[in-house]
Parts: structure tokens; sequence; C-alpha cells
């Protein structure tokens, strides 16, 4: 997972970048509202403006992030109300099946195919029996006219100036179907979705299938 790309945006991330995600996360707490007392994990939590939604929801929460300029926004933004570890997704600082809900925000399409993989399989990992996996992240369409696709070449933009590599990813995560299809071969099935900015993005709910 780079880190580089944010060790210097993450001063202005939020400014740059909450205005759009804001309403999405908000739908999702909306689609999957954690009980008192479990355990709520980021994963690529970046600044923590998404896990500062849960509080005041009596949960337990944390969150990990490989860039250390974001780890410490978070760390600075959420205080004493959320574990914030720096560290890769790929191997993960928590039991087996000790989390309720599993946050993914717009971070698995910038990751290659093997790197993704790892980190679903290490999120399926330490997801409760019981729990959920919340994902926001670009959809693989259709697009409503106008408005989905004008936006489209920003996004394009966007992503071509996070990186060669980034924009790979983000090519390949969409041409193999988007988030569904990433989740499905690690037993997670999708309980819920909403398409939002129409067509462009995707929340989903996925939950474990019977494990064995």
């Amino acid at each position: 997972m780079a880190t580089a790309p944010y060790s210097w945006i993450a001063r202005w991330y939020d400014a740059a970048f909450e205005p759009v995600l804001s309403h999405a996360r908000r739908v999702g707490l909306e689609m999957y509202v954690p009980k008192p007392g479990h355990v709520v994990l980021d994963v690529g939590c970046g600044t923590g403006s998404q896990l500062a939604l849960y509080r005041g929801l009596g949960c337990e929460l944390a969150g990990i992030d490989p860039a250390p300029a974001m780890v410490g926004r978070a760390r600075a933004k959420l205080g004493a109300s959320a574990r914030i570890h720096f560290g890769t997704a790929t191997a993960m600082p928590y039991p087996d099946a000790s989390v309720h809900l599993v946050l993914f925000s717009m971070m698995l399409h910038e990751l290659s195919r093997e790197t993704r993989t790892a980190v679903l399989a290490e999120a399926t990992r330490v997801l409760a029996h019981d729990g959920r996996m919340l994902v926001l992240d670009y959809h693989p369409g259709p697009l409503t006219f106008p408005r989905g696709y004008a936006a489209k070449p920003l996004i394009m933009a966007v992503e071509r100036l996070a990186g060669r590599d980034h924009f790979r990813h983000y090519r390949q995560f969409l041409g193999a179907g988007g988030l569904p299809a990433c989740a499905a071969p690690h037993g997670l099935a999708v309980e819920d979705s909403k398409v939002i900015k129409d067509g462009n993005f995707g929340l989903f709910l996925l939950r474990p299938v019977a494990r064995t």
C-alpha cells in the first residue's frame, strides 16, 4: 500500500475530499448502525473523518493506516475516542473474528490485485462471524445522464494525478466488476447496496457467508 502520496496531502485532504465523501459516509451509517459495545474498524482510516461519525454510539473505535501523516491527523482528531494504529492492512494487529464492523472508504480501488486480495483476506479474518463490512468505492456503472457522465472525466483526472500505478489499479478494479467481484472469492455476500453520485460511486454492505 503506497504511503508517499498521502504524506504531503494529509494537511488538506479533508478540505479537498470530505465535501465529496461526507454525504456518502452518512448514508453508509444509515445502512448499518453498529450496536453499543461493537468494535468498529476503519481500514485505511486516513484523517479519521469516517470514524468520527461513529462517536457517540457506544462502540469501540479503531483505525489503521500506513501513512504516518494520516495517522497523526486521525489521532489528533479522535483523541482517546479511538485507537489508531500505524501499519499495513495486510497484517492487522487484531485477533480473529474480533471486529463487528469493518469500514473501507475509497481505498480498495487504489491497490494492486494482489494487495487487494491480501487486504480483503485479512479483513475477513478479523471480521466477527455475524459482523459486516461496509465499503464505499467506485461503482462500475451504469452512469446516469447527464451528470454521471459529466463527472466521470474529473474522476479519471484525479485518478491519473495520483500516479501511473494508482490509475492502473483503478482501471483494473472497475474492469474486473468493482467491489462485488472482489468480495465474492472471500466468502462475502452483498446484503445491501446503494448507488450514489449518479452511478460513479457505490456503497456495499457485505456479510460473511457461513464459515466452517
